[in-house]
This record gives structure tokens, sequence and C-alpha cells, in this order.
């Protein structure tokens, strides 16, 4: 299931950080509904940089909807999560149908739409509802192509407590996901609120849960609560964040059922021309409970690390174009679960 969900996380990574306008006009909410799910190791913009760009706008955006086509050109060198250990490839080989080495390194596309509409706006509240698709065709590696429909509705409050001001966000998703090898969709209901404290113009702490219930062949439930602390500079052109999270997942399969903690650190720079430079990194420590069905199962331990750096630049009025390297390196004691990944995307995205 790990992996699974790992590839729709890239899917929509390839997509959305190929295009990512959301974050540099109004936090369309297209990127937040294609990524409601904070598990490591997904090689996703998290949601809690969305926060910023959701309150510096409220009350101010003038349209009624927006409108949104991606497509994108990616490199990947591991498509299908080959492990490092030799010994796990030619286990795979020998007892997976799936498993190709030939197919670990792949060029792909990607394409989506997506539309956003105001359901309610004020001066200080707004409410949206949005629905996206996503579609990724690897090269070679067919049964790793991925497919995703979400629709997601969010509010964006704004109080004031001690005169400081209190924004709220609550958000649901309701996803729709098939992989090429997949018989059925996984569908999955997403709740994420989060509440954002601006002490100061350059402080603001963020206080984030979310809880996420899916279905394919049995039932996952996946929740993540953390801290991030953002220090800004010139109106968000700039700043730098670091924050914490805890995690678990409960599974009806027994391998799958795990902790995690979580330490994401990263800043966004305005260069000359308005070019921008992000770079987030996030290290995760992963802890399989063991089975009770299988009591000689050892306790699998993972350290995740990934890395994404990008540079996005507003090419024409409403046209955006991202590039994009992902690193991810998956240490475990378990030797299926050791694998090194690098991604190389390309992608523009139109807005009207």
């Amino acid at each position: 299931m790990k992996k699974k969900l790992f590839f729709a996380m890239l899917a929509l990574t390839l997509l959305f950080a190929a295009s990512s306008y959301a974050e540099d006009i109004e936090d369309t909410d297209e990127e937040s509904a294609a990524a409601p799910y904070t598990e490591p190791g997904y090689l996703l913009v998290p949601s809690y940089q969305r926060t910023i760009d959701s309150i510096r706008n409220v009350g101010v955006t003038k349209d009624n909807y927006y409108v949104l086509l991606n497509g994108g050109l990616y490199y990947d060198t591991n498509a299908t999560l080959a492990p490092k250990d030799n010994i796990a490839r030619d286990f795979l080989k020998a007892n997976s149908d799936l498993f190709n080495e030939n197919h670990k390194y792949t060029f792909g596309e990607n394409l989506g739409v997506a539309g956003d509409y105001f359901l309610l706006k004020g001066a200080d509240k707004e409410v949206t509802a949005s629905y996206s698709f996503s579609q990724t065709l690897n090269s070679s590696a067919h049964g790793f192509d991925f497919q995703r429909h979400a629709i997601d509705v969010k509010g964006v409050f704004r109080t004031d407590i001690s005169g400081l001001p209190l924004y709220l966000v609550p958000r649901y998703t309701f996803g729709l996901e098939k992989f090429g090898f997949q018989g059925g969709y996984l569908y999955s209901h997403t709740l994420n609120p989060v509440i954002a404290l601006a002490e100061n113009k350059a402080n603001l702490t963020q206080v984030e849960y979310s809880v996420r219930y899916a279905q394919y062949h049995g039932n996952t439930t996946t929740q993540r609560a953390g801290l991030t602390h953002y220090y800004r500079f010139r109106d968000d052109m700039h700043y730098i964040y670091a924050g914490y999270f805890y995690g678990h997942n409960n599974s009806d399969r027994p391998f799958e059922k795990y902790r995690s903690l979580s330490f994401v650190a990263g800043f966004l720079a305005t260069l000359p021309y308005d070019v921008r430079l992000n770079a987030d990194y996030e290290y995760a420590s992963l802890t399989f409970y063991k089975s009770r069905s299988v009591p000689d199962f050892n306790t699998r331990n993972d350290d995740d690390r990934s890395l994404s750096v990008s540079l996005t630049k507003e090419m024409l009025k409403g046209l955006v174009v991202k590039l994009q390297y992902q690193i991810e390196r998956n240490g475990s004691n378990d030797i299926f679960s050791r694998f090194d990944r690098d991604i190389t995307s390309l992608g523009a995205t139109y807005i009207f």
C-alpha cells in the first residue's frame, strides 16, 4: 500500500510541481485538492507551504473561478521502486510479473485539468470547491501509470486573537485513484484542518492535522499532526520554514501498520526577473508494527530522505513554466524497501 500511495503522490507531484501555479497566484485549490495526503516519501510540495498563499489572498481574489491546464515531461530513474540489494531484485524478478528491471528507467508525460469555483467570498472569508484530473504515462513502465480524480472543498476564515490575525483553513477532499496494474479504483476521504497564527509581519506558526480513510481490497486510515513555523521576508517574496510531524497508519493488512516522525525544512527565494527558487527537504523515520498473525516478523524501520529543488517562472500572463529536480533515498532494515530515486521534470501550466 505504501508503494502504491507513493506512485499516486508522485503522479500528482509531476503534474502540479511541474505547474504549481497555485504557489504563484492566490493558491488556487487544484494543488490542494491534488495533495491532501501527507505521507513521507511522496516528493510532493507540502500542504503547509500553501497556507501562506491562502491567507495572504483571502478577500482580495477578483475572479469567481479558475481553470488550469497542465502538461509536462519527466525522467524517472526508478519508476518501479526497484530495491538496491541484488538479492531482493533477483527474488522479485523470479516471483513478480510487475517487476522488470528494464523498466526501472523511464521517460514519461503528464497531463491534467483542474477547475476552482468560489462558493463564498468576503473581506475575511472564502469558500471554494474544485475538481482536478491528472494522468501520468510512462514510456516503458506502463504498469505504473497513474490516474486520479479529486473533488475538494476548502474554506479560509480570518479572525483575531489578542489583536493577532488567526486563520482557520478547513479542507475536505474526495479522491479516486487508479494504477495501470490495478483492476479498480482506490477511493479516499480526507479531512485536513489547519490553524495559522501570524505573530507579526515576519513570523507565522501553523498547526495542522490530517486524517485520510482509503479503501482498496482493505481499509487504511492515516493520521498526521504537526507544527510548522515560517520566517518571512519582503511580503512573502522570501521565507524559510521548519516543522515537525507525527503520523500513524492503521490498515487491515498487518504489515502496513506504522508510526512516523518527520522533520521538514525549506525556503523560497524570489530571484531577479521574478524567478522563484524553492527547496524542500523532509526526513521521516517510520516504524512498522509487528504482526500478531506472524509472530516472528521483525519490526521494520525505514529512514526516508527526500529533497526537491525547483525554478518557476511566469513566461507570459497566465503561463508558468517549472523545472524541478527531486531525489529520494529510503534506507531500511528490510532489503525489499531500500531504494534510490531521482526525478527530473519540466512542465507548464496555463490558467484562465
